[in-house]
């Protein structure tokens, strides 16, 4: 991204000096005068027609770049630098390229956030070169600090949810780590879920859906960036995400639904959802991160459940033959997951965004 910067300014430092001479020869030289314009004109006018080629030659890298008046501004999606034309047409830029995404440090699952969404124009998008499992990735939300890629295959469970969390160390909310925590949280806030007192089916669940130890052997790609992965999207991101995308898919989302509101939290239980049953969602939503295939569910890395007190065991999932945002107990047969990776945003920009695939929705 610096690069295509660098090669713009270099585009338009030349566009202006052709355009310079071009106009000294006609005015002076040639003494034609029919057409009176200010120096500044001139560069404004030569640096609109070199910032138009760079965008056209980077592939759409430099897209929200423009010249308005005398200020040039160059942007990608992480750095900006402005340039300003003076009345003898020389540009002045600015001294620093400023980042706007966090520069990478130290992961620490502690300081995990679901931040304000970034790029959302891009979610859905296929991440070329992560190829975890041999499987197929989409970009699924991303802010200043994290980017997340989510799985385009359901991955079976080949037994209930669970089957699965009873064979290990998930006894109840105190077995929830900082990642399960931060990424739930109206119910880290709540102080009554990621406790030991809280033994609820639910709890658990999400315990073992979101433990890293469970999926980053098989989803982690080594040397990619990534700094974890995890059973899926918690109901706090997945409204994230889709309530970011949801200006890229609004012919699509005529007449379907809103967004998705704020769940909220029915103790000790879960996100209540009793009113806020989504239908028809579709598989053209940003690439399919919001349902993938009819005929399959998968599971949602929160506990979910409705007014009544007995339901302890259920699970936020997708029904996607009904294309339903509910909840499920968590003993139903035929389940799966679709996996979520996490990267420092930071790192994500550097070694993918630029290479992300085109919109095949």
């Amino acid at each position: 991204e610096k690069d295509a910067i660098a090669g713009a300014k270099d585009e338009v430092a030349m566009e202006a000096q052709s355009a310079l001479l071009d106009y000294y020869n006609k005015k002076y030289v040639e003494g034609n005068e029919t057409e009176e314009k200010s120096i500044q004109e001139v560069v404004s006018e030569a640096a609109s027609t070199a910032v138009g080629n760079a965008k056209t030659r980077n592939n759409q890298l430099l897209d929200s770049s423009k010249v308005d008046g005398n200020t040039i501004t160059l942007n990608t999606k992480s750095y900006t630098v402005t340039g300003t034309i003076d009345e003898k047409g020389g540009i002045t830029w600015s001294d620093t390229v400023t980042s706007t995404v966090t520069p990478n440090k130290s992961f620490n699952p502690e300081d995990i956030t679901i931040g304000e969404a970034i790029n959302s124009e891009d979610y859905g998008r296929k991440v070329n070169r992560y190829t975890a499992d041999n499987k197929t990735w989409r970009l699924f939300y991303q802010d200043k600090n994290y980017t997340y890629v989510i799985c385009d295959e359901l991955i079976d469970l080949n037994q209930t949810l669970r089957e699965n969390y009873e064979v290990g160390d998930y006894a109840d909310g105190s077995k929830v780590g900082p990642i399960g925590q931060n990424l739930n949280p109206m119910l880290k806030e709540d102080g009554n879920f990621f406790i030991s007192d809280n033994d609820n089916p639910s709890i658990r669940a999400v315990a073992w859906l979101t433990d890293p130890r469970v999926w980053n052997t098989k989803y982690l790609q080594e040397d990619s960036g990534a700094v974890y992965a995890i059973g899926g999207p918690t109901i706090e991101l997945f409204r994230a995400s889709f309530n970011a995308s949801r200006p890229y898919n609004e012919e699509k989302l005529k007449e379907v639904i809103d967004e998705i509101a704020e769940y909220p939290v029915n103790e000790p239980y879960g996100y209540d959802n009793t009113d806020l049953m989504y239908k028809n969602l579709k598989n053209s939503y940003s690439g399919g991160i919001y349902r993938k295939e009819d005929l399959n569910q998968w599971w949602i890395c929160s506990p979910g459940t409705s007014d009544n007190d007995n339901e302890v065991d259920c699970i936020f999932w997708i029904r996607d033959d009904l294309g339903w945002l509910n909840w499920e107990c968590d003993t139903i047969d035929n389940s799966a997951v679709r996996p979520l990776v996490c990267f420092q945003t930071s790192v994500f920009i550097e070694k993918y965004q630029n290479q992300l695939e085109a919109k095949d929705w």
